[in-house]
């Protein structure tokens, strides 16, 4: 099986143009993304980007993503107080939001850009 935190780190890289060394990676626990559903985990892995990378990811205007696997994506940033009051996110991407939030008490107030799981199965 490949190393989970360089999966995420290249997945990371395709979706936003940004390339991340999978040593900035930090892990958090790995839940079931819906257990009454599915019996796969996800994952998670946040790390902090630096002034010059939230300014990069911000002024992407291009989409990223494997093209020739017909994917597309964009970057999306938003502070946590709208995502709490709006239906932007689901309760699962919430949620792995502020497990992040949650064990990096100093970004608690900051800018976060949307941050999704990777899954792996197990």
């Amino acid at each position: 099986m490949a190393d989970p935190r360089a999966v995420v780190a290249d997945e990371f890289t395709e979706e936003t143009g940004l390339a991340i060394g999978p040593t900035r990676l930090r892990a958090h626990q790995a839940r079931q993304v819906a257990d009454t559903l599915f019996t796969h985990r996800s994952h998670m892995f946040s790390f902090q980007l630096n002034a010059a990378e939230l300014d990069e990811l911000r002024s992407a205007l291009a989409a990223q993503g494997v093209r020739a696997e017909s994917e597309r994506t964009y970057v999306e940033n938003a502070r946590l107080g709208d995502l709490l009051t709006s239906a932007t996110v689901d309760w699962n991407t919430l949620g792995a939001i502020t497990q992040v939030l949650l064990a990096h008490e100093s970004l608690a107030a900051a800018d976060v850009g949307e941050m999704r799981s990777h899954s792996f199965d197990e």
